[in-house]
This record gives structure tokens, C-alpha cells and sequence, in this order.
């Protein structure tokens, strides 16, 4: 078995392209989507299964479309390779499959980095002004699972039935009533005025890598979908501005969700960069915190699918609250002061 597949499986999804004989194939890696490293004549492919969800026919030709968009605009991402009909997926049952050429020497993220925390916002600035009177083709609705009022659910619902020390349960409901409030807030914000693009969704160092300083590459383009531009801004400030016990490992979820210090020098270089490209308004500076405080209850929420029962407490809460008691009583004061002393 390969990735959930056996071998054969992925051979016959592979028989749609035209990539010469097949030398070697392997697991590969990340938390969520069953992929496939492909060696093969004509050179070195991903090859990966979308989630059911992003699967339908309308959802893939919006992505890719985002996709093809961005690469004609000159930013870092990969089309989908074409099969021998031309498409650009293969689709079997309810699943959705994508081909994509491996970019070379590409590295990770190294946190404290200034100058690829620049770059990452300056890219991030681009996707944005490209993306925002883009009209790709398909739709796509903006996953519920990713608003507050929808993980104030999953946790409320959930909370109940898990296990662990009177210690994370308390946590556990600190965080609850933390979402709560977090609902109200935005509940009580006009989002209608804040400009809307079509945002990544998930810009995190998972999905971005750097060739020496500079971005070399933007992948996973699952989440995208027109949406305040604050979604991608507060994210990608927690994960590349932020300071963690250690870099960030794509491939374990543990990693992924740990615990960070606000860090007011990369925060400042993350801000200057993106506002030099594209200014935040008025009302951001007001309503950036917010969305940062659901980026982080978010991602802690969502993360307790891809454990077993037994470790999802543990997961959820720990570490959590110092972050995000100060995204709730300190974020707005410093992230206003911060975004004024950048604005360019």
C-alpha cells in the first residue's frame, strides 16, 4: 500500500498522462490528502488526491483557475500538469486527482528569518492584488468549518465526549467561551466593508517554501476562495511572524498546531513588506486581531480530526491559552500600533 492505495491504483490514475516510463514511485508526505512522489522520464511529479469536498467538478476548475492566474501573473505556483484529453485532473468516484510538476531546490521555512518573512508577505501582497477582481471559472463556496460560529459548534458539540486531565478540560472551556466572544465581535464587525480577495487559506510555511530568501513556491491551493483578505493576512502573520519551540515540520500535525510567542520584529517586517505593496485600510487595523484569534482557535479546533480520540484534549489545549489570552486582551492594541508604524 502507497499513501491508502495500493500500487496499482495509483499506476492507472498515472496512465492519463503523457510522462514517459515510470522509474520509481513513493509515499509522500503532509497530514491530510493521500499523495504520490512520481519519478519518471520526463521528470518528477506530485501527484495527489483532493479531499471529497474539493472534488466536484465547479470546485476544481475555480482552483485551478486561481492557479493558472497566479502563474500568468508571474507568482510562484505550479498549473496542473494536463492529462492526455487535456483536463486538468483525473476524476475517479468522488475523488479528485492533480498532477504537479516537482519544483527543485526548495527549503523550508526558518522562523526569525526577516528576510523571508518580507518575501512571504510581499507574495502574499501579490496573490492578493491578482486575486482580487479575478473571475475564475466553477465556484466555490468558503468551507464553513473554517468560521467561528461553526468551530464554536464542533467544540461545544464535541467537548463533552472528550477525555484528558481537569487540567485540559478546564483549558477546554476557557477556549470555548474564548470563541464565544470571538463570535460576537465579528458578528458585530461589517465585514462587507473590508476588501475581499481571493485569498490562499491556508498560507502557512506547510504550503510556502523559499529558494535562499525569496518565496520559490505556493502550493496547495485547497482553500482558496473570495473572502476578506484578512483571512490569509492574520494567518499568515501567526505562522511566519511568530516564534515556536521549533520550525514547523509540514508532515506532523503536532507541529503544525504548537504553541508560539508574538514576536514584534517579524511581525514588523511581515507588516511593512505587505503594506508596501498593498495598504491595510483603517477598519483592517481595527479587525486584523480578530481574524488572527480565529486563525489560532482554528487551527487547534480543526487539527482534533487528524488524531485519535484518546490524544484530541491534549491537542486542543495544549499550550493554547497564553496565546490566546494575548490575541484577545494585548493583539489589538500592538497589531493597531504595529500596521500604523508600517503604513507606507
Amino acid at each position: 500500500m502507497i499513501s491508502g492505495k495500493n500500487e496499482d491504483e495509483w499506476l492507472a490514475l498515472l496512465s492519463h498522462y503523457d510522462l514517459g516510463a515510470l522509474q520509481r514511485v513513493e509515499a509522500g508526505g503532509g497530514t491530510a490528502a493521500p499523495k504520490i512522489w512520481v519519478q519518471a522520464e520526463r521528470g518528477r511529479y506530485l501527484l495527489r488526491q483532493r479531499r471529497p469536498a474539493s472534488s466536484t467538478p465547479d470546485v476544481v476548475r475555480f482552483d485551478h483557475g486561481v492557479i493558472q492566474a497566479l502563474a500568468a501573473a508571474g507568482l510562484p505556483c505550479v498549473p496542473p500538469e494536463r492529462t492526455r484529453s487535456g483536463e486538468t485532473w483525473v476524476q475517479q468516484g468522488d475523488a479528485a486527482y492533480e498532477l504537479f510538476r516537482h519544483v527543485p531546490d526548495l527549503e523550508r521555512f526558518r522562523q526569525g528569518n526577516l528576510a523571508q518573512i518580507s518575501s512571504a508577505a510581499e507574495t502574499l501582497a501579490c496573490f492578493h492584488c491578482t486575486t482580487r477582481d479575478l473571475q475564475p471559472p466553477g465556484a466555490k463556496p468558503w468551507p464553513l468549518e473554517h468560521e467561528i460560529g461553526a468551530m464554536y459548534r464542533t467544540l461545544a458539540e464535541t467537548l463533552p465526549s472528550l477525555t484528558g486531565t481537569p487540567i485540559m478540560r478546564a483549558a477546554a472551556t476557557e477556549m470555548l467561551a474564548s470563541a464565544g466572544r470571538l463570535q460576537q465581535r465579528i458578528a458585530e464587525t461589517d465585514v462587507s466593508l473590508l476588501p475581499h480577495v481571493i485569498v490562499h487559506g491556508d498560507y502557512t510555511p506547510a504550503n510556502v517554501l523559499f529558494r535562499g530568501d525569496a518565496v520559490g513556491g505556493i502550493f496547495d491551493m485547497d482553500w482558496v476562495s473570495r473572502q476578506v483578505r484578512l483571512v490569509d493576512v492574520g494567518e499568515a502573520l501567526i505562522f511566519f511572524a511568530f516564534r515556536r519551540a521549533s520550525d514547523i515540520d509540514p508532515d506532523r500535525i503536532a507541529s503544525l498546531v504548537q504553541a508560539w510567542e508574538p514576536d514584534e520584529r517579524g511581525a514588523r517586517a511581515f507588516l511593512t513588506a505587505y503594506q508596501s505593496i498593498w495598504p491595510l485600510e483603517a477598519a483592517e487595523s481595527q479587525a486584523l486581531p480578530l481574524y488572527m484569534w480565529q486563525t489560532w482557535l482554528g487551527v487547534r479546533i480543526r487539527a482534533m480530526r487528524k488524531v485519535a480520540p484518546a490524544q484530541q484534549l491534549a491537542l486542543l489545549t495544549t499550550g493554547a491559552l497564553r496565546s490566546l489570552r494575548w490575541l484577545e486582551q494585548e493583539a489589538p492594541l500592538v497589531i493597531a500600533d504595529l500596521i500604523s508604524q508600517t503604513a507606507s
